[in-house]
């Protein structure tokens, strides 16, 4: 059975793991968890040493004193005081470190996200480091409160629990650094864009491994959409098996990252076919719409958000000039990228070699026209932003484009031209257009 490569990015994504690593909660509830288990582990183990008399031994030669019981018994009650003192200014330190920090990292994101768009909330919830700190300092806090709480059963002194706090809470202090680290990353721009042209570069690497497929003639039954959201993830497997069931052919009618519409076709198949209830809510888990397109799922994502970044810059309330040229160029090498996306679709194959799923690959022309087409509008009156269109252009001609890549640039570029005539002033800017427009259709002459 030949791999399926047709928009791998989001077919070879599993949804449920794709939804638990949108979310802050998840890693966190595991460290809390592990937390929890480990300090009742360590309860044990200290409940084991404290009532073996060899082991106190084998302590007090090796001379871990520490981890003893003194004889005296005062010296054993003010131990225990300065134990249960020592953990309860570490979990409240901890408790008080943690609420100040997410509270004062959300004011730093939302001041962010005017700038660089409202997903740059998502990225900082899904960034890993994130989550492992906040789980991180919530399971110390845990595991100090269950090691403080041990002293009330049979515990006397929790000298492991506190060694293992104080290590926790140095873990948590490295933990911090890197925490504040990955903060500055996702709002500066420098880091932003490069990371997202990066993106594109790995979700092709995932979605062309297949063999080009032709499409059969969609004369079967119509699988309706049961909700509306943009298409995102496609669980190709079970589709594939539900397809030999039935003795058919299912190719999805949208682009990746287009709108779809509840109740408008998402698919069909190629021979007539009864559709269940059961069916129709099969193939609503199997093919997700998300209520917003996700950066980290198509090649569509991180090119429209870094179109996203430029409206921003460029609107009149930031007035961002080399922010927005900065998308324009990197934007142009995400499209380099985006050159050996070919025209043909792919499908996913049985174990009996037969093509059972058919999907569209990007296109790249539709793209290319869709983004720097609203760039060009929002800096319609900004000559510098349209001469730079107009390079990235000139640059993107000297590569092996395909003619509809080819031929829309060109378009693009008449209008960016056009624009240029009616809201630049004065005319010397038209002129440095009108030069920079020449020497583009030179360069992307077919």
């Amino acid at each position: 059975m030949g791999r399926f490569g047709g928009i791998g990015a989001y077919l070879s994504l599993k949804p449920r793991g794709e939804r638990l690593r949108d979310t802050i909660w998840f890693v966190p509830l595991l460290m809390m968890s592990g937390a929890y288990l480990g300090a009742y582990a360590v309860e044990e183990l200290q409940v084991a040493l404290e009532r073996s008399t060899a082991a106190q031994a084998l302590l007090e030669e090796l001379e871990l004193h520490q981890f003893t019981l003194p004889a005296d018994a005062s010296i054993l009650s003010d131990l225990k005081e300065g134990v249960k003192g020592s953990l309860s200014t570490l979990t409240g330190a901890l408790i008080s470190s943690i609420t100040l920090l997410i509270s004062l990292t959300l004011v730093a994101v939302q001041l962010a996200s005017s700038q660089l768009g409202p997903r740059l909330i998502g990225d900082f919830l899904r960034n890993r480091v994130v989550q492992v700190t906040i789980g991180l300092f919530l399971g110390t806090w845990i595991f100090g409160n269950r090691t403080t709480s041990s002293m009330s059963r049979d515990v006397v002194i929790p000298s492991l629990g506190l060694f293992a706090t104080q290590l926790l809470t140095g873990a948590c202090l490295v933990m911090l650094v890197l925490f504040v680290q990955a903060v500055v990353s996702e709002v500066r721009i420098p880091v932003v864009l490069p990371r997202l042209v990066r993106e594109v570069d790995w979700l092709l690497h995932r979605d062309f491994e297949g063999e080009p497929a032709d499409p059969p003639p969609a004369e079967g039954s119509a699988i309706l959409a049961a909700r509306s959201g943009y298409l995102d993830l496609v669980h190709d497997r079970p589709i594939v098996r539900w397809a030999v069931r039935r003795d058919t052919v299912v190719t999805l009618v949208h682009l990746p990252g287009t709108f779809v519409i509840q109740g408008t076709p998402v698919a069909v198949t190629s021979t007539p076919v009864t559709l269940t209830r059961g069916d129709l809510r099969r193939m609503d888990r199997w093919i997700t719409l998300c209520p917003l397109p996700r950066t980290g799922s198509t090649v569509v994502g991180p090119v429209n958000r870094i179109v996203e970044i430029a409206l921003r810059a460029l609107s009149r309330a930031i007035n961002d000039t080399n922010t927005g040229l900065a998308c324009v160029e990197w934007l142009g090498e995400a499209f380099r990228r985006l050159i050996p996306i070919p025209a043909e679709p792919e499908g996913r194959t049985d174990r009996r070699g037969r093509v059972r799923l058919i999907t569209w690959r990007t296109d790249t022309a539709r793209l290319a026209e869709h983004a720097f087409g609203m760039i060009r509008v929002s800096a319609r009156d900004n000559p510098v932003v349209l001469v730079r269109i107009l390079r990235v252009f000139q640059d993107l001609g000297h590569l092996p484009l395909s003619m509809a890549l080819r031929r829309t640039l060109l378009e693009e570029g008449d209008r960016v031209l056009a624009t240029a005539r009616t809201h630049v002033r004065p005319e010397c800017d038209v002129r440095a257009v009108e030069q920079a427009h020449h020497v583009m259709c030179q360069a992307l002459a077919m």
